[in-house]
């Protein structure tokens, strides 16, 4: 069977929708335009700002403190979200939580004098909630006040009787002793065991074991519902995926065995390549291959151009920022600046601000002129202007060089990336070709980058943790180009791929789920 051979596809198959709004969109692009990604991006960028900025964020013993307390927290905030959606509140929710735990210790130390079990204290405690819940709700429905009032009201209610029966009882608003309450030691052991071997030796294994199954299975899911599955497998290919797989195992565990700067360059190339390999040599055996038709478009073209010197230009900046800024530098940016240039950056601040409300503004005037606007308008200007003046000189003194160094590296790098990611989403409606080669200039950026933070970070993290993500970004990067710019891409909905790639993704993403969980729960003592 021809490797382009897309005559084979019925007529039904090769149709475009309309309306792009009912058409086939391939899993990345669900995924970008879901209302979740927002939040996601945010937690992502949230980690990431932490991670950069604390010595021991991100460490598998961290991760486990900070999930320890987001816990309960995250359980209350899915209710009260659940309430928010609904167009309602609660502001009972937080002191709640509080008076339902002393009311559960109370009942354990002193209930019919002696106390009563855990066990029937915590689930009197559930009781309570959901009558306080019951009551506002029914003062709400049957009153027609707004729940805001109601709650605000057993907020106090609620604050006022736990601190009257708290103090009456223990002469304090906390409860001591709780664990010697009847029943509390099964509790515990049931719902706060915490399980800390010595030596868990096949933690790290069964980790990376799991991680990488997920993330296989995970990259063959998205694949089953972006391109056009073929009618017979191409047999001629799977030997390099077969190869590719091999040079993988290989590269990785001589990574694990081996060390020095020599031995693991080679090795990691050797992994790289193999991944790459692997994706080529199985997808293009299991997909059909796209048939490069070139289309002139000189607007596009042009953009291309723009968008790689841009991109290109700002990765270069970013590597020379080392070599403008000394990393050990501790010094106020205010201060550090030349006294005229930190007037010149407040100057430019505040004319940035006022150019950004004329902007706005000087629409409405033309439109619809009175007296007061231009006063009006001259105000708001006056009034952003200085703010954003302040602002930027409260920044400057409270950054220090060290910081401008690490924010203008990051900056650039990003928009560098960002850029070139743009170029070659545009490249790909004119040339495959130079689809690829746009794609191959970004994983050559991306490998730059990382060799320059891996010479000039000073932490460990970013040493070894941010170069070795830029470098599987770089692989990931180059297989998706390859496969991008070389498979038939999916227009039209195949329930029968849809199904099965969902299944695959929702498997390697559990998959990766446990092995992470392995990873940060089974935290070794010795």
């Amino acid at each position: 069977m021809s490797d382009t051979a897309l005559a084979e596809q019925p007529p039904a198959v090769m149709t475009h929708t309309a309306d792009e709004r009912i058409g086939h969109r391939g899993p990345i692009q669900r995924l970008l335009v879901s209302p979740e990604i927002g939040a996601v991006i945010g937690a992502v960028l949230v980690w990431a700002f932490f991670w950069g900025n604390g010595l021991t964020f991100g460490t598998a013993s961290t991760t486990l403190n900070v999930l320890d307390a987001a816990a309960p927290l995250g359980i209350m905030a899915v209710v009260v979200a659940l309430l928010m959606i609904s167009g309602e509140f609660d502001l009972s929710a937080g002191v709640m939580t509080g008076a339902t735990g002393i009311m559960a210790g109370l009942m354990g130390k002193y209930f019919m004098g002696e106390g009563a079990s855990m066990w029937l204290a915590v689930g009197a405690a559930f009781l309570l909630a959901g009558a306080i819940g019951w009551f506002n709700g029914t003062v709400v429905n049957k009153t027609g006040l707004p729940s805001f009032i109601v709650t605000l009201a057993s907020f106090f209610v609620l604050k006022g009787v736990t601190l009257v029966i708290a103090k009456r009882l223990e002469d304090k608003v906390v409860v001591s002793d709780i664990k010697n309450v009847k029943g509390f030691a099964g509790f515990e052991r049931f719902f706060a065991y915490a399980y800390n071997p010595d030596n868990f030796a096949w933690r790290n294994g069964l980790f990376l074991t799991l991680v990488i199954v997920g993330a296989s299975l995970l990259a063959a899911g998205l694949c089953e519902q972006s391109f056009v599955k073929r009618d017979l497998l191409n047999t001629r290919l799977l030997p390099l995926g077969g190869v590719g797989l091999a040079a993988t195992l290989v590269g990785f565990v001589m990574l694990h065995r081996t060390d020095g700067v020599a031995n693991n360059t080679v090795w990691g190339v050797l992994t790289g390549l193999g991944i790459v390999a692997t994706a080529v040599g199985l997808c293009f055996s299991r997909y059909q291959a796209d048939i490069e038709q070139p289309i002139s478009d000189p607007a596009i073209e042009s953009k291309i151009r723009i968008f790689i010197g841009l991109g290109i230009g700002a990765v270069t900046l970013a590597c020379l920022v080392p070599l403008a800024f000394d990393r050990n530098e501790r010094q106020e940016i205010l201060t550090w600046f030349p006294s005229g240039l930190r007037v010149a950056a407040a100057l430019l601040a505040a004319a940035t601000g006022i150019a950004i409300v004329l902007r706005h503004v000087w629409p409405g005037l033309r439109e619809r002129f009175s007296w007061y606007r231009p006063i009006q308008a001259v105000l708001f200007c006056g009034y952003v202007g200085l703010l954003l003046a302040i602002g930027t000189l409260a920044f400057l003194q409270l950054a220090t060089v060290q910081a401008l160094r690490a924010i203008a590296m990051l900056a650039l790098a990003s928009l560098g990336l960002s850029l070139l990611l743009r170029a070659r989403a545009q490249a790909g409606k004119v040339s495959s070709r130079l689809q690829m080669m746009i794609g191959f200039i970004l994983v050559a950026a991306l490998i730059v980058l990382a060799f320059v933070i891996r010479i000039d970070a000073g932490a460990v993290r970013f040493r070894t943790g941010l170069f070795t993500a830029l470098l599987i970004g770089a692989v990931l990067i180059a297989a998706n180009t390859m496969l991008e710019t070389g498979l038939f891409k999916r227009t039209f909905i195949d329930a029968d791929a849809d199904r099965r790639g969902r299944r695959l993704v929702a498997g390697g993403a559990m998959l990766t789920a446990v092995g992470l969980v392995i990873r940060v729960v089974f935290t070794n003592l010795a």
